[in-house]
């Protein structure tokens, strides 16, 4: 189909699409079981204590740090050709430690799966954007929310699995990814610049989007906290295995596609900018809970609660920021958005480890983070309940630049 053809988006595109989240969650988490097998393996490598744990989360820096760059280019070249050639850079670069021999190849791999994660994130939820509007991009938005949080939980367990006898074997997985890529290249286009002219009318709204780009930090940054912080806890509580930390922290998470869900259907009903304010809320009463409890099944409910608040805090905070872009600037848009997210993702450890430090226990760290989750809260509440009531409490505000 030709380029500036339109076309109708259905369940295809979006399921299509929304899969995509799911390979910066392998990015990040296939990795995680695997570090003290690379610890081992590379033992003697000079600086090795630095280069293992960076080998995890450089990829998080790399999209932080490029996606606003891939956001202009994808509005300049084209959303699916840029994201096609990322999947297969993907997969060359994620399976390379199959073969690789030293941990330094290692972490440039890494950094190679970094660079293509940034532009599978921005084109794929770019192309979203462009596909649907109004509550079939909140669908498939929250779709993207829920699919990733399952994916993470069948990830960190297949990863240990296959990882037991083998640390290379579970780096496979990046193979998956041409699977995607057929699927790409059989049910999408590039999307029709509907919005040429509507684009080049109306400025690019730095100052609505900045503010967002904020909230999206500080939701990541909170939103991780419990992959962080779980497992310090739990073995406060007596359970030391690590087995027994993972299943416990996938019960939890079971809790972030249902908020995923639940905020589709709230969006129907209720300002985005009303909604908003929920997630924050029952993040922080999870973490303060959290800090208070004494025992594993607690523990559970406690990291529920936080949890199912993250199931509506990244879809939400993403579909405002797409409401407000226009065709030509919205690879732009969620550049910035990605940048948001993965710096949130980045700075989520080193922030938990030195508010533990100042605090002098993870329970008073855990009520600090809390705090300020619930602060962002009332902030959120004293801005939108005004603005609800002079202008109604209904969904999905109209705006030219979200259609």
């Amino acid at each position: 189909m030709k380029h500036g053809v339109q076309r109708q988006a259905g369940r295809a595109q979006g399921l299509v699409l929304s899969v995509a989240s799911t390979m910066s969650v392998m990015g990040a988490v296939v990795m995680a079981p695997l570090l003290p097998s690379l610890h081992a393996e590379f033992a003697a490598t000079p600086g090795v204590d630095f280069l293992v744990p960076m080998a995890l989360t450089v990829p998080s820096l790399c999209v932080a740090l490029l996606a606003p760059i891939v956001g202009v280019a994808a509005d300049r070249i084209g959303r699916r050709r840029a994201y096609l050639i990322a999947l297969l850079f993907y997969v060359l670069c994620g399976t390379a430690p199959l073969y690789l021999q030293t941990l330094p190849q290692i972490l440039i791999s890494r950094v190679g799966v970094g660079i293509a994660e940034a532009v599978i994130m921005v084109c794929s939820t770019t192309l979203l954007g462009d596909y649907f509007t109004g509550s079939e991009r909140v669908k498939w938005l929250s779709a993207q929310s829920g699919i990733a949080s399952v994916s993470g939980i069948a990830f960190v367990m297949l990863g240990g699995v296959l990882g037991r006898d083998n640390w290379r074997i579970p780096f496979s997985m990046y193979a998956l990814s041409l699977v995607l890529f057929a699927a790409t290249l059989l049910w999408t286009w590039e999307p029709a610049p509907r919005e040429r002219e509507a684009a080049h009318a109306v400025p690019f709204p730095w100052g609505s989007l900045l503010g967002n780009g904020v909230l999206t930090v500080i939701g990541s940054l909170l939103f991780y906290l419990i992959p962080v912080q779980m497992g310090a806890v739990l073995a406060s509580h007596g359970v030391t295995s690590p087995a027994s930390i993972g299943v416990l922290i996938s019960i939890a998470s079971i809790a972030i596609p249902v908020g995923a869900f639940l905020f589709r259907r709230a969006a129907l009903r209720i300002r985005l900018d009303v909604i908003v304010c929920l997630p924050f809320l029952l993040m922080g009463v999870g973490l303060i809970a959290l800090g208070r409890t004494s025992d594993p099944t607690m523990d559970v409910v406690a990291a529920s609660i936080h949890q199912f608040g993250g199931g509506f805090v990244l879809p939400v905070l993403l579909t405002m920021a797409l409401q407000r872009l226009p065709f030509e600037l919205r690879g732009r848009g969620t550049g910035i958005w990605m940048c948001s997210f993965f710096l949130g993702q980045f700075i989520s450890a080193p922030i938990a480890i030195g508010a533990m430090k100042a605090a002098g226990s993870i329970g008073v760290s855990l009520g600090w983070l809390g705090a300020l989750s619930l602060a962002v809260c009332a902030v959120l509440v004293v801005a939108a309940v005004p603005r609800a009531r002079r202008e109604g409490w209904g969904a999905l505000p109209k705006t030219t630049l979200g259609q």
